[in-house]
């Protein structure tokens, strides 16, 4: 019975390191497969390093949709601010003709 659940428990540790080696190494992760792997990590209860690695690119991904949601923002408050002074500029030469 113990040897059962010691081969389960190495299969499983086995699948795990592999589906983290093909999802890293890809160009093009997905952050719902990144985070699904994170959970069966956490919950093999055991000190892999690709758990770690694993870590590191859903961060470095997180981080970098953050940066992108932020150069967003920054781009619609500019494009806004050139419309309002577009506008201004456009009503001030109406007006004055």
């Amino acid at each position: 019975m113990f040897c059962g659940i010691c081969q389960d428990l190495l299969k499983k540790v086995e699948n795990f390191e592999a589906t983290v080696k093909s999802v890293t190494s890809s160009e093009s992760a997905d952050l719902e497969e990144l985070e699904t792997l994170l959970d069966e990590g956490v919950m093999l209860d055991i000190d892999l390093p690709d758990l770690t690695l694993l870590k590191q690119v859903f961060d470095f991904i997180c981080f970098d949709l953050f940066l992108f949601h932020k150069l967003l923002d920054v781009f619609c408050w500019l494009t806004s601010m050139f419309a309002i002074y577009w506008l201004t500029f456009f009503v001030t030469d109406v007006l004055t003709e």
